[in-house]
């Protein structure tokens, strides 16, 4: 018989809150698509994939929380900037936010090298 994959993570750990500060959930419509990473208060680094193809009016960025069904921070997304070359290869894009978030203990920027 086939064996459908599971949609959970086998061998996984729970994460806790502020684990991943920089980690957010890219939204449509209020449900999520895609993982993101905060890289400065305003501006979230993502899969171009994810959001190409989606007017910004309906994309929002929810921080702060670790569950996708708790309600942590949401903020609307203002522009959507995909690599110039935008292909399989370069497979990213920043989302501008439309205001800034506030950095605590559950909301910081990843580190950079």
């Amino acid at each position: 018989s086939i064996q459908v994959p599971s949609i959970r993570i086998v061998g996984g750990k729970q994460a806790v809150a502020g684990q991943f500060p920089y980690q957010v959930s890219v939204r449509v419509s209020g449900k999520h698509i895609c993982g993101g990473a905060l890289i400065s208060q305003n501006s979230v680094v993502t899969a171009a994939h994810c959001v190409i193809s989606i007017p910004e009016q309906f994309l929002t960025v929810q921080a702060g929380t670790v569950n996708l069904t708790d309600t942590g921070t949401i903020v609307g997304v203002s522009k959507i900037i995909p690599h110039p070359d935008y292909n399989y290869d370069n497979d990213i894009a920043v989302l501008a936010l439309s205001s800034k978030l506030d950095y605590s203990d559950v909301i910081l920027p990843i580190s950079l090298a």
